[in-house]
């Protein structure tokens, strides 16, 4: 029998880079860092920092989007996009 673990709700922002980027980021526990879906389309994060113990003990994850872009979500959960 599998067991499946669901993945804790990843804490996440959006950082505005300049006028034509913007910058998702997310802190997690996890080894690597979550998926971001940018208009329906997945990819993986990048990582930003990576975790250094005992002082930082998570993993921070980043992409790059462009401006103009219509939806991002985190591990289902959505992000505010600024126009």
């Amino acid at each position: 029998m599998e067991v499946l673990t669901a993945r804790a709700a990843v804490p996440s922002l959006t950082a505005v880079v300049n006028s034509a980027t913007f910058a998702p980021r997310a802190v997690t526990s996890e080894t690597t860092c979550p998926d971001i879906a940018v208009d329906g389309k997945t990819q993986t994060m990048m990582t930003r920092a990576a975790a250094t113990l005992p002082l930082f003990p998570v993993l921070s994850c980043e992409a790059q989007i462009p401006a103009g872009t219509a939806y991002v979500s985190i591990e289902q959960q959505s992000l505010m996009l600024f126009a």
